[in-house]
């Protein structure tokens, strides 16, 4: 909703620079969109979901189409954050997730965390390292691992 806020501005400047009645047409028409939008924007926020086991990240999002994405962990070869200029004002990221054998993204954790975006990373290259798949390693357990290469003073 946020990232919309240019665009709408973009629309509201004509009609409050000029009296025409066609501009004011198109301002009320672009607040009616807004309204009819924010529900499904504040919808698909609380509907989107995402967990990251030993085996695989499982993305379920989606208001009136869900989706259900399963990326097995082996087979992931990138995990790029991005951070264009408004979501870095307001600390968020966009983690895209890449595959072997795809050429597109195959798939896209938006408006997280900086800090949860590195977290994703971590977790993933985590448990591609780990040898026996069946294990399961907590979050809280990776956090308290001590990093072998960190020096000790």
């Amino acid at each position: 909703m946020i990232l919309g806020i240019p665009g709408f501005f973009l629309i509201i400047i004509p009609a409050l620079r000029s009296g025409d009645t066609g501009s004011w047409v198109t301002l009320y028409i672009a607040l009616a969109v807004g309204l009819l939008g924010l529900p499904i924007v504040v919808l698909q926020y609380r509907r989107f979901r995402y967990w990251i086991t030993p085996k695989e990240l499982i993305i379920h999002s989606g208001v009136i189409t869900r989706k259900h994405r399963n990326i097995p962990i082996e087979r992931i070869q990138n995990v790029e954050i991005v951070q264009r200029l408004l979501p870095r004002m307001f600390g968020t990221a966009k983690v895209n997730v890449v595959t072997a054998g795809s050429t597109t993204t195959e798939g896209v954790l938006e408006f997280v965390s900086l800090k949860e975006a590195h977290r994703i990373r971590q977790v993933v290259r985590s448990y591609q390292g780990i040898q026996q798949p069946d294990d399961v390693v907590s979050t809280e357990q990776l956090e308290a691992t001590p990093d072998p290469d960190a020096s000790t003073i």
